[in-house]
């Protein structure tokens, strides 16, 4: 596995971190090390199927620059608790933070917001619930609920039911946002 490194661009007032796109190259100082000429505020996207893993239609673009905090310490909750500059983590440890900065958004817009996240633990994500579990202290502190299903139908089924909380008047969140994971032949059942 590798770890992609993922510049996260906090806001004013402790706003919840953006990813950046890679950024392309105006200008070269060599045919192997183009120089980036991006900013924070306009990220140029690599064209489509392109991408640091695959190793093809990178002609031209390179990662932004590392910030002035590349010599600070690196912990193993960076990738889910910082709010900017630089954070390693996989693709599945992206999905992870997901309803975490959701929340932290929510919270922001004055909304008292839970997550919940359910699928089955056969589906092409297959370390997902893994990552999940070994953040559960991090989700838990975010009101963030993981509960793997049997099956993709249940999983729907479960995330329906986070939907209807406030419907007697008695929920303790002004709503609860879902994440559902399956295959696809789940995909086609449930639907």
């Amino acid at each position: 596995r590798s770890l992609l490194p993922v510049l996260l661009a906090g806001g004013r007032g402790g706003a919840p971190w953006r990813p950046l796109t890679w950024a392309k190259a105006t200008t070269a100082t060599s045919a192997s090390h183009p120089t980036p000429s991006h900013t924070a505020s306009t990220p140029t996207a690599l064209p489509s199927g392109a991408g640091p893993e695959r190793g093809t239609g990178l002609e031209g673009y390179c990662p932004p620059p590392m910030p002035s905090d590349a010599g600070r310490e690196i912990r193993p909750s960076d990738k889910y608790l910082q709010t900017s500059g630089w954070a390693y983590m996989n693709g599945l440890q992206v999905l992870v933070r997901l309803p975490i900065v959701q929340r932290q958004m929510d919270m922001q817009r004055g909304l008292n917001t839970a997550g919940y996240i359910t699928g089955y633990r056969g589906s092409p994500l297959a370390t997902y619930d893994n990552q999940l579990w070994g953040a559960a202290d991090v989700l838990r502190e975010h009101h963030v609920t993981f509960h793997p299903a049997v099956n993709e139908e249940l999983a729907a089924t479960a995330c329906w039911g986070t939907q209807q909380v406030g419907l007697t008047g008695e929920g303790k969140y002004d709503g609860v946002f879902s994440i559902w994971y399956g295959k696809g032949p789940g995909v086609d059942r449930t639907g």
